[in-house]
């Protein structure tokens, strides 16, 4: 069947906890760009009129312009929706704090556009990006993270799509704590191996972590253990013993950011 290409331009809604884009926009490629939203224009009224999202300020987007054959069922969602998917991840990876694509708009009536991909309110205490010297170093250092992303996605997509998962979660769940351990298995465990705890602490030790950092990872692996065994006694005996709270997840989660950082810059 020949192809019939068509072309859609996006806007994309992010919600975010803090400031992150200086006034000029942030260019990712020749077609992708970040930048802040357009009150009071047309943009402004589709996202209040068209994606129902809550009453709250989306002060940034993600804009693109995007190519697709309409005779191919995949196009353009879901396929549209990997390449949101991976400006989110490098944004989340780029820097902790609450930020997240709300949503894909396009500027024609495209099925199956407009779509809420998440109405998380971002409140809390997870600013992201908040103060001059950090909204200088996204502008500068963003694009580059997000090129060199690219390749390394490409090689371990489950490794950072089950690291983003995890932000869906709540602090304290059990899900949350089965995606950061499938992030790092995909990482650092070769292929067939039975063993998983192992090479991902010596995987860290060759990378240069702290003890404190490999001692983290080791009780969130016995964590895992026992979810994994159906152990809950076992895993509530370890949460007593280790005290373990949402400040745990949250340092799992800035140390599995920093492997995936490392890992961007140099794969292996």
């Amino acid at each position: 069947m020949e192809k019939e290409i068509k072309n859609i331009n996006v806007i994309c809604p992010i919600y975010v906890y803090g400031e992150f884009l200086e006034e000029r926009p942030v260019i990712l490629n020749k077609n992708m760009r970040l930048r802040r939203l357009n009150f009071g224009k047309q943009e402004d009224k589709l996202i209040k009129e068209k994606i129902y999202l809550p009453s709250i300020k989306y002060n940034y987007i993600l804009e693109f312009s995007y190519n697709y054959d309409s005779q191919d069922l995949n196009e353009p969602y879901p396929s549209i929706l990997s390449v949101v998917s991976k400006v989110e991840i490098a944004l989340r990876v780029f820097k902790k704090g609450k930020i997240g694509i709300a949503g894909i708009i396009s500027n024609s009536e495209v099925s199956p556009f407009p779509v809420v991909l998440d109405a998380s309110m971002p409140v809390g205490e997870n600013r992201y990006f908040v103060n001059q010297e950090d909204l200088k170093e996204f502008n500068e250092e963003f694009p580059r993270f997000y090129s060199c992303l690219d390749f390394a996605y490409q090689k371990k997509i489950v490794a950072f799509t089950w690291f983003n998962k995890s932000y869906q979660e709540n602090d304290g769940s059990i899900d949350k704590i089965i995606d950061y351990t499938i992030c790092l298995e995909n990482l650092f465990v070769p292929l067939n191996s039975r063993e998983k705890k192992n090479y991902i602490l010596k995987g860290m030790e060759i990378l240069g972590f702290k003890k404190f950092e490999i001692e983290k990872i080791k009780i969130l692996y016995e964590c895992r253990n026992a979810i994994v065994h159906a152990d809950l006694e076992k895993y509530m005996n370890l949460k007593k013993k280790y005290l373990i709270t949402s400040t745990h997840f949250k340092s799992w989660e800035d140390i599995i950011r920093k492997v995936l950082q490392i890992y961007i810059k140099n794969p292996w």
